[in-house]
This record gives structure tokens, C-alpha cells and sequence, in this order.
């Protein structure tokens, strides 16, 4: 996957009504609830944050959070999410 492909899947959002489904792992789940932070914070992390790409994994850093996800069909995957210090 590409940088400009990552801008394509992350700029969508930004453009248009179409806002994707995020849908979290198990794992992505319980560090939310461990860490107090909501799927909004998610989603805004994911929009706005600063992009790299590792293989088909995308890391999304915004404020506090990092969010590791990658895109599968037209949806969002989270993987994980962390808080960044």
C-alpha cells in the first residue's frame, strides 16, 4: 500500500457524507475500555492524524492516541490503539 493510497483511504472521509464503519478487534476493544477511550477518539485519530504505513497496516497518530487499523473492503479494521506520551 502507498502513501497516496493511504491519503485516498483516509481523505474520503474528509470530502464527502460517506463516513466508513470502524469495526475493532477483540484486542482493540479491551485496550479502549483499559484506557478510557472512546470509539469517537478513534475515529478522529483516524481521520486527522498523521499516516504511516507498514506492509497493509496503518498507523494513525492524533493528539494522545496512536491507532494501528487497516482498511478491509470499505470499512476500517482496528487492530489496536494506544496511548501515545
Amino acid at each position: 500500500m502507498s502513501i497516496k493510497t493511504v491519503s485516498i483511504i483516509c481523505d474520503d472521509c474528509h470530502y464527502s457524507t460517506y463516513m466508513p464503519d470502524i469495526k475493532f478487534s477483540s484486542h482493540a476493544r479491551k485496550r479502549m475500555v483499559e484506557r478510557g477511550i472512546s470509539p469517537f477518539e478513534v475515529r478522529e485519530a483516524i481521520n486527522k492524524g498523521s499516516k504511516s504505513v507498514d506492509r497493509k497496516l496503518i498507523t494513525s497518530a492524533h493528539r494522545h492516541l496512536k491507532v494501528v487499523f487497516r482498511k478491509s473492503g470499505d470499512d476500517w479494521y482496528v487492530i489496536t490503539v494506544m496511548l501515545r506520551w
